[in-house]
């Protein structure tokens, strides 16, 4: 776990604040999930993360941290989508049925 749930509403987001030992390393940081409505039944999951970075250390520690979180968002965000996607019974839908990320 790096972070604390701080903000919730069912059907529309999750926040959560950084613990104290990532905060020690990279400095206050808060991520949201939000999920915003589409045409028909579709909808988007947004993921927003704020930095903070006061200092010069800092800043140099954010930019890997970036990269980084990209790489393991991209693949959370990718599990998230399949997982959505399953049927009420718990299989997978099949991939033809399936809209891909742009």
């Amino acid at each position: 776990m790096v972070f604390r749930i701080v903000a919730f509403q069912q059907n529309a987001h999750i926040t959560g604040e950084v613990l104290r030992r990532p905060r020690q390393l990279f400095g206050p940081m808060v991520c949201t999930y939000e999920v915003q409505p589409g045409a028909g039944a579709s909808s988007r999951l947004v993921v927003r993360l704020d930095l903070s970075v006061p200092n010069v250390f800092r800043r140099l520690a954010a930019t890997p941290l970036a990269w980084a979180d990209l790489i393991m968002m991209r693949k959370q965000l990718f599990t998230l989508k399949q997982l959505a996607e399953r049927d009420e019974s718990g299989r997978d839908v099949p991939r033809s049925s399936r809209r891909t990320i742009p």
